[in-house]
């Protein structure tokens, strides 16, 4: 599928620092004490994660601890 592994480039350790901190909350706030019956179960769960929750009403920080619905309301 061309998919090739991605490594920090040699003393730039914040390369993937975006990438991480996404996994790091997805598994943290969608996966923790969840045990998936099957494949579909996982990808339902993952679909509601990231169209219904992170995208609209999970807060973020870098747009002053405010969900995106919010930011754009406001910045409206």
């Amino acid at each position: 599928m061309g998919i090739e592994p991605r490594m920090n480039r040699p003393a730039f350790m914040s390369d993937n620092v975006y990438v991480e901190s996404f996994f790091q909350t997805l598994k943290t706030d969608s996966f923790k004490g969840f045990n998936f019956e099957s494949v579909e179960d996982l990808r339902a769960n993952l679909a509601w994660y990231l169209d219904r929750y992170y995208n609209f009403k999970r807060r973020h920080g870098s747009l002053g601890i405010k969900s995106p619905d919010e930011y754009e309301r406001m910045a409206a």
